[in-house]
């Protein structure tokens, strides 16, 4: 067989293994955003892990309901909190995942990169979905 036909054959077993995976769902389409951006977690995965949880949503909204145990970060003074975040974490070090509101809401995600700067040893998180997701499980 010429090497022509080799790399011919080679082609098309590779284009029908790539269409297989993506008709079965195995890889996801170049084009398509992925599910998580880089820092995001799920609620469903966060769920069952021990986590300091950060509620970046108003004070009104975090009045009527958040998650047990959330500490409440104001967006437009996160400085506030930061001690209180800083000593909860350094007394027992675990993932730190903060959320807002809804998938629209970037608050969660720009206070995460914020805290990152503040605290570079820690495992920092924004909740994909926000509340609205959390509430979704429950």
């Amino acid at each position: 067989m010429s090497l022509t036909k080799e790399f011919f054959l080679l082609g098309i077993l590779v284009l029908v293994g790539a269409s297989f995976s993506l008709c079965m769902g195995w890889a996801q389409a170049p084009w398509m955003k992925p599910a998580l951006q880089s820092g995001e977690i799920r609620a469903i995965d966060a769920r069952g892990l021990d986590i300091l949880w950060i509620d970046a949503r108003s004070a009104k909204a975090f009045a009527e309901a958040h998650i047990k145990d959330a500490i409440w970060l104001n967006p437009n003074d996160p400085d506030a909190a930061l001690m209180l975040i800083a000593e909860n974490w350094l007394k027992n070090p675990k993932p730190i995942v903060l959320y807002c509101t809804s998938e629209a809401c970037t608050s969660s995600k720009e206070l995460a990169n914020w805290l990152r700067n503040q605290l570079p040893d820690a495992e920092i998180y924004s909740l994909k979905g926000g509340w609205s997701a959390w509430l979704q499980l429950n």
